[in-house]
């Protein structure tokens, strides 16, 4: 995979979501307590990112989704470190009826990753992904977090 020499775009975000990677859903409450839950599925859909919180334990997030919209996902490729970050203060709850089928194949490339790094076994018990709350939202901001002298680069405003 060729590196990407600018910010990143939603369409390198798209193609990060494809492979595999971590994600980590971060809230917060009216009153900027923060909530940091490991979603299960992603996807870029036009301008926007669609991600599943699984229940129960992204209850917190849920709620101060609900209450404030504001979110930041990050994906991080565990064999590369490649991580990028998406922010948006509009989510929303949506209905993603093949979430389901997403998220299992999204758990084998997680599981291909992490095989390559010698970690073996699956990730079950990870996070649930049948019982999840969908939730949409407009990137306002997307920043490369990847290590390395393009770290922090921002692309959306």
């Amino acid at each position: 995979m060729k590196e990407p020499s600018g910010p990143p775009t939603l369409a390198d975000l798209a193609l990060l979501l494809e492979r595999g990677p971590s994600l980590l859903a971060v809230t917060r409450s009216a009153a900027m307590r923060p909530a940091i839950v490991r979603c299960c599925a992603a996807r870029v859909v036009g301008e926007a990112v669609e991600f599943s919180v699984p229940l129960p334990e992204g209850r917190l997030a849920i709620e101060n989704l609900d209450a404030t919209g504001v979110v930041s996902l990050t994906a991080a490729r565990p064999t590369t470190y490649q991580t990028i970050q998406a922010k948006g203060t509009n989510a929303r709850r949506v209905v993603w009826p093949e979430q389901s089928d997403v998220a299992v194949a999204h758990r084998g490339r997680f599981r291909a990753e992490t095989t390559m790094l010698g970690i073996e076994g699956p990730p079950n018990g990870f996070w649930s992904m049948t019982d999840v709350v969908v939730f949409s939202f407009v990137v306002h901001e997307l920043f490369d977090q990847t290590p390395g002298f393009r770290s922090g680069l921002l692309a959306l405003r």
